[in-house]
């Protein structure tokens, strides 16, 4: 009998989520996974359980990479909110990207139908919102936001604008068209 075939677990979750990106939930078969992450059946099912299983540690490893995406955000004010907007419409403009954030596209797909993907799609946006809020707190303290301003309100808006943004991308907006949904948003600040 053959020895099990080794693998590197980081590297299979990093394949299973470029196929969950690429196909969404619902279109990637197990043997899509499969063939992704280079492993037979009995792996998958020791290693890492189900699909579904899969997916919500994807969904875990993509927010913690999006966590680390978005410091800049949180350590700036005004500019640390336009480079991340600006970048987000340069990426989603991208040619071939047009994937979208997965955690937007899980929002979308597969969030309202189940409540553990909710769950997880949630505490994504709510990292972002924080961060957001991170940032226009900074925007008080330097004096390019009004002390008044509803912060918790603005955060939402500018994580709406992103999920937004990202909507847009999917349907073929441009590269113009994403920076003007930047522009509009970034002119609350002013």
């Amino acid at each position: 009998m053959g020895r099990p075939r080794k693998f590197d677990r980081e590297e299979a979750l990093d394949e299973a989520t470029r196929a969950f990106w690429k196909h969404g939930y619902e279109a990637t078969s197990t043997n899509d996974l499969l063939d992704a992450m280079g492993i037979g059946r009995q792996s998958l099912y020791n290693s890492f359980g189900d699909k579904k299983t899969i997916f919500l540690e994807v969904l875990r490893r993509y927010r913690r990479g999006s966590d680390h995406y978005r410091a800049d955000l949180r350590a700036g004010g005004r500019d640390a909110i336009k480079a991340h907007l600006y970048s987000t419409a340069e990426e989603l403009a991208s040619p071939g990207q047009r994937k979208a954030c997965l955690l937007m596209n899980t929002c979308m797909e597969l969030a309202p139908h189940d409540a553990d993907v909710r769950q997880e799609v949630r505490a994504g946006i709510k990292a972002m919102q924080s961060d957001f809020k991170s940032a226009l707190e900074h925007c008080v303290d330097a004096g390019e936001l009004d002390p008044a301003a509803d912060i918790k309100s603005l955060a939402r808006f500018f994580t709406t604008q992103v999920a937004g943004m990202a909507a847009l991308s999917k349907g073929g907006a441009s590269r113009r068209e994403l920076t003007d949904v930047a522009d509009h948003a970034l002119s609350i600040l002013s």
